[in-house]
């Protein structure tokens, strides 16, 4: 009796198991108005679009490219490409985020860190708060930056182009 009921519990766990989606097959799309929020996992790290809200790693962030300008410092010309940058806690615990986590690639695949000799901002949030504030990239003024990226470690968990 032990045994066909040891036997059937194993089997059922098998079959149970082989029935769950695999892990690159969540993605979780939700319409909200003309807001759209996209889960992405994490074989799917590039968005096309910099004004979109995209879900990355229990955050929902929101990316937007402001005005590009000219800036001198002595006799060297640089522009500085600023980022409006919103994240939202969607998850059950505190998560950090700041201007330290974007880096931004340029056309011939430099990658350049945010200038941290302007206003920056970072801090943990709360669970289903949200956190706002600029990210400023000082580029070379013949170099054109092609891409956004967040990574707030050693991997980068998002891409957005840069049109």
């Amino acid at each position: 009796m032990k045994k066909t009921v040891l036997i059937s519990c194993i089997i059922a766990v098998g079959l149970l198991g082989g029935c769950s989606l695999a892990e690159s097959e969540k993605i979780d799309q939700v319409n909200q108005g003309t807001n759209q929020t996209k889960q992405v996992d994490k074989q799917e790290k590039v968005a096309d679009d910099l004004n979109k809200p995209v879900v990355v790693d229990g955050i929902e962030l929101t990316v937007k490219q402001e005005e590009t300008t000219d800036m001198k410092k002595g006799d060297l010309t640089n522009r500085l490409y600023s980022f409006s940058i919103s994240g939202k806690n969607i998850s059950t615990t505190k998560k950090g985020l700041g201007a330290i986590d974007f880096l931004v690639k340029t056309t011939n695949g430099k990658k350049i860190k945010v200038d941290d000799s302007l206003e920056t901002f970072g801090n943990e949030i709360e669970k289903d708060k949200t956190i706002t504030g600029r990210a400023y990239f000082s580029v070379g003024a013949n170099e054109k930056v092609s891409e956004i990226e967040y990574k707030p470690a050693d991997d980068v968990l998002m891409v957005w182009k840069i049109k």
